[in-house]
């Protein structure tokens, strides 16, 4: 795979979930409100040459 879609799949993947996240947190925690993760498989099942996807999604 190649660095920049590495550099992609990191940035889409989990730093938008973070970010996202981090925005959300104030109204969350005025509302009460609830964090909810969702996952595939390859988060769990480590592949060859899926490194970058399974770290992404876990």
């Amino acid at each position: 795979m190649e660095r920049f879609q590495r550099d992609v799949d990191l940035d889409v993947n989990f730093w938008g979930s973070v970010y996202t996240t981090h925005c959300a947190l104030p109204h969350l925690r005025r509302n009460k409100g609830k964090i909810i993760t969702l996952c595939s498989c390859g988060g769990w099942f480590a592949t060859p040459r899926a490194s970058i996807y399974n770290v992404s999604f876990e």
